[in-house]
Parts: structure tokens; C-alpha cells; sequence
């Protein structure tokens, strides 16, 4: 129904390996002709959209190998042309044995992405407290900076965990910083026109409060959102 109300679009399939076998034959009527019939016979045009189909396919692979092959996807560092060779391979090998034969020869392109490392999991906490920072500006009026030192705690306070990627960071953010910071907020302690800054105290984080243009005290230098 979103496609044939707006035909120009961009479709993610999530996990698609969770997907029932009738619901994966389904598009291959998509794939092969560029259009579906729905169930009162209409037939809809996707010969404008894009389809991505994501999946934990080859998680095994990437876990056990990507050590030894590099990084695939993320900035490719520590790799070489051959050794992303067999590793696109053995994952591209990994999706062909999963999905149905008619389905993964339909496919236009088989990209393989490596686990998240530590840099880039940091580089997600950032992007997150990004949002959180918008958030309490628009809302509340408080402005929010954080240390880099406290990204570092985050990550070694369960955010990092190279075989879950960058879930576990979101619910540390929400114990760690979004729940105390929730805490100030109710108890009056955060009013409008105040900053927020995510600090660090004999390695834990800490959650320090000054009024706007003026740094909490001692504060360490802190990355503004």
C-alpha cells in the first residue's frame, strides 16, 4: 500500500532470514517483474524503489574470521584486497546456503559488513548522546557536553561487545546517563538554561550541572553535542 500511494521509495527488509518461506516467495514476483498483485488484485509498481534486505546471516563467519581478514565495510583497516576477497566470499557462501536458491540468484549484490569495533562503537555512543543532547535542548532547554573519557567508561561499562554490535551501548546510554539524567530533570535539579555535562569520577560516570556559558567545576575537557 506505502508503494502504490508513493512508487518512489527506499525499502528495508530487516533480518529477512526470520521471514516466513511464503513470505520470501512473495517477492519474488517483485524481484523478477518489478511489480506485485495485492489481495484485491491491484497490481502495484516497484520498478522505482530500491530494496535492502539485511540479515545476521554468516554472524559465525564474521565472528570467528574477521580477526584474522580485516575489516569489511568500516574503513577496510588492517586488510588486504585478498583477504577481503575471502571474506565477502565465505559470507556471500554463508547467504547462499540460508536463503532459497530461487530468491538469492534474484539478488543484485551481496555486501558483507565486519563486526563493530571499538572505535566505532564510540562513534555511535557519540552520535546517540547527539540525539539525546537535541532533545533535552529542545524540550527542556538544557544543553549537554560530554568528556571523551566518559565514552571510554561507557564502552568499558558493557556498551562494547564485539559479537552484539552497538545494542548493548544504547542500553548502557539509557542506564548510565539517560536515567539519571531523567532523575535531575524531575527533582528540579536541571532547569532550563542550564548544562549538563557527562563526566567521569574515580571511573564512574557522573552527571555534572552548571548554569549556561559556565563549565562545571573542574571539569575535564568535554566534546560539545
Amino acid at each position: 500500500e506505502a508503494v502504490r500511494r508513493r512508487p518512489y521509495q527506499v525499502i528495508l527488509l530487516d533480518e529477512i532470514e526470520k521471514a516466513h518461506r511464503d513470505v520470501l516467495e512473495g517477492f519474488l514476483q517483485v524481484f523478477d517483474e518489478g511489480r506485485l498483485t495485492d489481495g484485491r488484485g491491484r497490481t502495484v509498481d516497484f520498478t522505482n524503489t530500491v530494496l535492502l534486505l539485511t540479515s545476521n546471516i554468516g554472524a559465525h563467519v564474521s565472528d570467528d574470521e574477521t580477526r584474522e581478514r580485516g575489516r569489511i565495510g568500516f574503513g577496510k583497516r588492517g586488510s588486504t584486497p585478498r583477504d577481503a576477497t575471502r571474506y565477502e566470499e565465505a559470507m556471500a557462501e554463508a547467504a547462499r546456503a540460508a536463503l532459497p536458491p530461487e530468491l538469492y540468484n534474484r539478488l543484485d549484490e551481496v555486501l558483507a559488513f565486519a563486526p563493530l569495533e571499538r572505535a566505532d562503537v564510540a562513534e555511535v555512543a557519540r552520535r546517540m548522546l547527539r540525539g539525546l543532547s537535541g532533545d533535552l535542548e529542545r524540550q527542556r532547554g538544557v544543553s549537554l557536553t560530554i568528556t571523551e573519557d566518559a565514552i571510554e567508561v561507557l564502552l568499558d561499562a558493557g556498551g562494547f561487545d564485539r559479537a552484539l554490535g552497538a545494542r548493548p551501548m544504547r542500553r548502557t546510554l539509557g542506564r548510565l546517563v539517560e536515567a539519571p539524567v531523567a532523575e535531575m530533570l524531575l527533582r528540579g535539579e536541571l532547569t532550563r538554561g542550564d548544562a549538563a555535562q557527562i563526566g567521569v569520577e574515580r571511573d564512574r560516570i557522573v552527571i555534572l550541572r552548571a548554569p549556561r556559558g559556565r563549565a562545571p567545576r573542574d571539569a575535564p575537557l568535554s566534546i560539545s553535542l
